[in-house]
C-alpha cells in the first residue's frame, strides 16, 4: 500500500509539472501574440512620422 501512495504521488508530481509548463507555455503565447499586435499596430504611427519628418527636412 505504502509503494501505491508511493506511485500516486510520484505521478501527481510529474502531472502537476506537465501542466505548469504547459500553462506557462500558453501564457507565453499570448503575451507574444499581443506584443506583436501591439507592434504592428505602432509600426504605421512610426512610418507616418519618418515620412512626415523626411519631408520637413528634406532628406
Amino acid at each position: 500500500m505504502q509503494r501505491a501512495d508511493k506511485n500516486i504521488e510520484e505521478l501527481l508530481e510529474t502531472l502537476h509539472g506537465t501542466f505548469h509548463r504547459q500553462r506557462q507555455s500558453a501564457i507565453d503565447a499570448e503575451l507574444f501574440d499581443v506584443i506583436a499586435g501591439v507592434e504592428a499596430l505602432a509600426e504605421p504611427q512610426r512610418s507616418a512620422q519618418q515620412c512626415s519628418i523626411s519631408h520637413k527636412t528634406g532628406v
